[in-house]
């Protein structure tokens, strides 16, 4: 919902005070249709806005409540937010104004605008993966009630959910196909993970999410192709991820018992007796047991035969 303030755009004169009253509103309205009259025009240019006779017409119906003309008088008031209502521009985060004598109505009114172009520029900042402008993005509290925040979030919580689904089908084709570490890099490679580190906390849940799906990529790697190497770096950088405590000994406990099993991996034999669960434990005594078993039972064949 992109933000257009009525009072600067229709050139509304407020009083001394900074408020409006309903007689200007409505004289200014009388000029507006007069004026589309005298031009014979659809459009009238104001400022960088090019307005036609239906929108004005919205606009100063808008201004009927005066509640909501009060509001937009208010806006007025702080410049820097409004220049990000209305253009995006990133002066409020670089020095924000102060909104905490203002009323929750007021910010439940302007949170629909502000989610608008945060949802924008944040999800373009996530893509671009400028590090700079999340940082400060997210470096203050947002100025919208906290029913709002998904709206902020939605459109980078989309974009980072289709990357976290297509790790867990990475992890998933790793069991049957032996991917190439390029394929697999750019999934927790050093920009990836400070990427994700800079994300706000409402993203955690996410993080955790992330997480496991390294952890059971790598799980994948090493119990299917043996390659421990690679499963320790996936899960150094899992472990790096901005997680909980329970979350990060869960992929320690998995890079513990690699790094146990290929101390001298040349005793190793891949997939057979190192696989390890996603949980840290590993099944070697099981399939140990079942070796031993197919072993006396040839021993015991070729005896009998």
């Amino acid at each position: 919902m992109l933000y257009i303030n009525p009072i600067l755009r229709l050139n509304i004169s407020t009083n001394t005070d900074g408020t409006v009253d309903a007689k200007t509103v409505k004289l200014a309205r009388k000029r507006w249709l007069a004026e589309f009259e005298l031009q014979g025009t659809t459009t009238i240019k104001s400022g960088n806005l090019v307005l036609d006779k239906q929108s004005v017409i919205s606009l100063f119906e808008d201004l009927e409540n005066e509640q909501i003309l009060s509001y937009h008088a208010e806006l007025v008031n702080f410049p820097k937010l409004l220049g990000f209502l209305e253009n995006q521009e990133l002066d409020f985060f670089g020095q924000p104004e102060d909104l905490s004598s203002k009323s929750t109505d007021f910010q439940k009114f302007i949170a629909p605008f502000f989610a608008y172009q945060f949802n924008v520029c944040f999800s373009n900042a996530v893509k671009k993966r400028d590090l700079d402008l999340i940082q400060l993005l997210v470096k203050d509290e947002l100025p919208v009630p906290v029913e709002f925040e998904s709206d902020c979030h939605q459109r980078t919580y989309r974009l980072l959910s289709q990357k976290l689904q297509e790790l867990k089908l990475l992890a998933e084709s790793c069991k049957t196909i032996n991917l190439a570490s390029k394929e697999i890099a750019l999934y927790f490679n050093k920009n990836t993970i400070a990427l994700l580190n800079n994300l706000p906390a409402y993203y955690d849940g996410f993080l955790v999410s992330y997480a496991k799906a390294l952890n059971q990529l790598a799980l994948n790697l090493y119990n299917e192709h043996f390659r421990y190497l690679l499963a320790q770096e996936i899960l150094k950088k899992g472990v790096s991820l901005r997680i909980d405590g329970d979350t990060k000994n869960q992929l320690l406990d998995v890079l513990g018992q690699i790094e146990e099993q290929t101390k001298d991996h040349q005793h190793s034999i891949p997939g057979i007796l190192s696989r390890i669960t996603e949980d840290g434990s590993n099944n070697t005594k099981k399939v140990l047991v079942i070796i031993g078993g197919i072993v006396i039972g040839v021993i015991f064949a070729f005896l009998k035969g």
